[in-house]
């Protein structure tokens, strides 16, 4: 997990990136995989970088659901 959150912080030089504090996003990203969650819904997408995140732990047959302003 924590390569993932690496790489998702180094991507595109920030194109997509959580704007957590990565130890914050990388101990909620531990917790959601143990669980899978089968709903998300995020409010504020911004870069992308959470909702990137969350769809690496989530089940196989998630319903997602993420919002942002233009």
């Amino acid at each position: 997990m924590e390569d993932l959150v690496n790489f998702c912080f180094s991507v595109c030089g920030g194109i997509i990136e959580p704007f957590q504090l990565r130890s914050e996003i990388l101990n909620l990203m531990k917790i959601l995989e143990a669980i899978r969650p089968k709903y998300v819904f995020e409010i504020g997408t911004s870069k992308g970088g959470t909702l990137f995140l969350l769809l690496q732990v989530v089940a196989s047959d998630a319903t997602i659901l993420s919002i942002d302003l233009p």
